[in-house]
């Protein structure tokens, strides 16, 4: 599979007010306008041009066949804002095949998801999933 560089569709997507809320209160923080940071991350997978079973389906996998989220880093630009509109440009930027005791064969896929408001890089959210892959036969 030699997805690494390939561009995904970009997408826009808004943090309302209630969402901002939410989210503070999910982490146990005091509600207030500037964003918790993890908004960065629902951000970027809500806001990628492609909806996450597609990308799975682009990466030779059905979400339905256990594929996870093994590692995600949040990098703030700058500080978020509700009622803002971010721009989501996404880039698979490696493919690693490897293989666990646990899973078995696998990809190790890395994304990276840069939220742009304004036309200015505001935050940029890595996430590597683990994606299983069927064992070779004999």
């Amino acid at each position: 599979m030699d997805l690494a560089g390939h561009q995904l569709p970009s997408g826009s997507v808004r943090l309302e007010p209630y969402q901002n809320w939410l989210l503070h209160d999910a982490f146990y923080a005091e509600p207030r306008s500037e964003p918790h940071p993890v908004a960065a991350f629902v951000l970027a997978n809500r806001g990628i041009g492609i909806s996450l079973k597609d990308l799975f389906a682009l990466f030779g996998s059905d979400i339905d066949d256990g594929p996870l989220l093994a590692e995600s880093a949040i990098e703030l630009h700058r500080p978020l804002a509700e009622d803002a509109d971010y721009e989501v440009r996404g880039t698979i930027e490696s493919v690693e095949s490897r293989r666990s005791r646990r899973i078995g064969p696998f990809d190790r896929i890395t994304c990276r998801f840069d939220l742009f408001e304004a036309g200015d890089l505001a935050a940029t959210v890595t996430n590597v999933f683990a994606v299983p892959r069927p064992e070779a036969g004999p």
